[in-house]
C-alpha cells in the first residue's frame, strides 16, 4: 500500500496501523494552518492535510522545517492547540460520510474530545468537536463540517508499512510546497518588472513636461538682458532674442520687471532640479526593470525548495500565502485605523466590535457582509458586534461567544445576565436623520448571556479591554 493508491483502499488498513502506535500517546504539541495540522505526538508527527488537491494522512519521525510550515500557511496562534495539547489518544477510526465511501479519519482524547478530517469530498476539512459533537474549531473557518458516521468494524489491517507511506506522502507535499512557492515566487518577480515598466513609462512622459526648464531659463536670461527696457504693468512685451529673432516674453502684470525676472529664475531653477531628479530616477528604474528581468532567468533554473528558500530571501520575498477572507473581507494598510477591534475565537472566527458610535455606523454598514450575524445588546448601549458568518455556518458556542463580547461592550457589562439581540446584517437598518450608532434590528432573537471575555485571543494586544 502506498500513499498514491486509491484512499478507500489505504485508509482502514492506515487507521488500523495508526491506532497501534498511537493509542495511549500523549500530544506533546500542535502545529496547524489552513487545510493542515500536525501532531507531535511522543517525539513523532502526525500529519493531517487536506489542503487544495493535497489529500494526506501519515506518520513521520522528522518534524517540518519551520520556513517550511510558514511558506504552508501556518497559524500564528495554532486554534487547536489549547483544545488537543496533553491529551492522550483514546482510539483511532476511519469516518464514513452518506454516500457509504470512506470519507475521513478521527482521534478520539481521554478527554471526550475528537479531532476528524474529511478527506472526500472535496473541498477537505479538519475540526474539534466535544463529547456532544459540537464544533470547537474548524479549518478552513468558514466550512460547517457535516456529521460522519464512525466506521463500526474497521477490515482488517494488510500488512501496512508505515515507513513507505510517510516517505510518499512526505513527498506529496514537498511537491506541492514546491509548486506553490515557485508560483509566489514567480507571481512577485513578474509584478517588480511590471511596476518597473509602469513607472519607467511614467518617468518618461515627467521628462517631457520637464523638459520646459530650458526654455525657462532662455526667457530669464532675455528679460535680464533687457530689463531696463522693459515698462511696469505689461502683460507681454516684444523684444529680440540672441539670434536676433522678434519674440514675445508674457510677464505677470502685478509685478515689477524686476519681480517678474526673479519669479521667472525660480521656475528655472525648480524645473532645472526636476530634470536632474528625474534622470536618476530613470537610471533606478531602468536598473529595477533590468533586474527583475535577470531575477526571472535565475527563477527559471531553480528546482529545490532550498533554492527556492535563498531565492526569496536574497530579494525580500514573502512566501506565507495570503489568507482568503470568508467574504469581502478589509485589510488595513500601514498606518490606517480600523473602526473594530478583532477577536478571534478558537474555532478561528473572527468578531469584529465597534469602537465608537461613528465606528459602529462604519462596521455595521460598510464593513459587515450582508450575511454576517449581527448582535448588540438589548436595550442599552453599547457596541454593535459582528460574526463573520451566517446563522447557517455558526456553531452555537460561537454565536454564544459573539453574544458575551456584545454584553461586556456594553453599559449593561455590569449585570449578571444580559439579552442580546442577534440577526444577520442584512435585517439591520439605519432609521433616517437617526444620532451616529442608533441601528434598528428585525427579526431579531434574542439571547440571554453573561458579560465575560471568551475563549480566543484579540488581533493586537491593544484591543482587549
Amino acid at each position: 500500500m502506498t500513499a498514491l493508491s486509491s484512499p478507500y483502499r489505504w485508509l482502514p488498513s492506515l487507521s488500523a496501523a495508526l491506532g497501534e502506535e498511537l493509542v495511549r500517546a500523549r500530544v506533546e504539541g500542535v502545529l496547524s494552518g489552513r487545510g493542515w495540522i500536525s501532531l507531535r505526538v511522543e517525539g513523532r508527527y502526525l500529519w493531517i492535510v487536506a489542503l487544495g488537491g493535497l489529500r494526506a494522512l501519515w506518520l513521520d519521525s522528522l518534524p517540518l522545517p519551520m520556513e517550511y510550515a510558514l511558506a504552508l500557511g501556518s497559524h500564528q496562534r495554532s486554534p487547536f492547540a489549547p483544545l488537543l495539547k496533553n491529551g492522550v489518544v483514546d482510539t483511532v477510526a476511519c469516518l464514513r460520510g452518506e454516500s457509504g465511501k470512506l470519507e475521513g479519519f478521527r482521534l478520539e482524547f481521554d478527554s471526550g474530545r475528537r479531532l476528524c478530517a474529511a478527506f472526500w469530498p472535496r473541498p477537505g476539512h479538519i475540526w474539534v468537536e466535544d463529547v456532544r459533537g459540537g464544533i470547537l474549531s474548524v479549518s478552513p473557518p468558514q466550512v460547517h463540517p457535516e456529521s460522519l458516521e464512525v466506521v463500526a468494524e474497521e477490515p482488517a489491517a494488510e500488512t501496512f508499512d508505515l515507513q513507505a507511506h510517510a516517505r510518499a506522502c512526505r513527498e506529496l507535499l514537498l511537491s506541492h510546497l514546491r509548486h506553490s512557492m515557485q508560483r509566489r515566487v514567480r507571481d512577485s518577480v513578474k509584478a517588480r518588472k511590471r511596476k518597473a515598466e509602469r513607472l519607467e513609462a511614467s518617468l518618461a512622459e515627467d521628462a517631457e513636461s520637464a523638459s520646459a526648464a530650458a526654455t525657462s531659463r532662455e526667457q530669464a536670461d532675455l528679460l535680464a538682458a533687457n530689463l531696463s527696457r522693459v515698462p511696469s504693468g505689461q502683460n507681454e512685451v516684444e523684444i529680440l532674442d540672441f539670434q536676433g529673432q522678434q519674440t514675445t516674453l508674457r510677464l505677470d502684470p502685478s509685478l515689477t520687471p524686476a519681480a517678474n525676472l526673479d519669479k521667472l529664475y525660480r521656475r528655472a531653477a525648480k524645473a532645472e532640479r526636476a530634470v536632474a531628479h528625474l534622470a536618476t530616477r530613470r537610471e533606478q528604474v531602468a536598473a529595477e526593470r533590468k533586474r527583475a528581468h535577470e531575477l526571472e532567468k535565475e527563477l527559471e533554473e531553480i528546482e529545490e525548495i532550498e533554492d527556492l528558500l535563498r531565492f526569496a530571501r536574497a530579494v525580500g520575498i514573502d512566501l506565507r500565502p495570503s489568507t482568503p477572507g470568508e467574504h469581502r473581507g478589509f485589510r488595513a494598510k500601514k498606518g490606517k485605523r480600523l473602526p473594530y477591534k478583532i477577536f478571534v475565537l478558537l474555532s478561528g472566527r473572527e468578531v469584529w466590535i465597534g469602537k465608537s458610535a461613528a465606528d459602529n455606523d462604519e462596521l455595521s454598514f460598510s464593513r459587515a457582509a450582508p450575511a454576517d450575524l449581527w448582535l448588540h445588546a438589548g436595550g442599552v448601549e453599547g457596541s454593535h458586534v459582528v460574526l463573520r458568518c451566517s446563522e447557517g455556518q455558526a456553531s452555537k458556542s460561537e454565536i454564544e461567544a459573539a453574544a458575551q463580547l456584545a454584553a461586556l461592550f456594553s453599559k449593561a457589562k455590569g449585570s449578571t445576565t444580559v439579552p442580546v439581540w442577534i440577526t444577520e446584517r442584512r435585517y439591520v437598518r439605519k432609521p433616517r436623520k437617526s444620532p451616529a450608532g442608533v441601528a434598528a434590528p428585525q427579526r431579531a432573537r434574542t439571547l440571554f448571556v453573561s458579560p465575560r471575555q471568551p475563549e480566543g485571543h484579540w488581533l493586537s494586544p491593544e484591543s482587549s479591554p
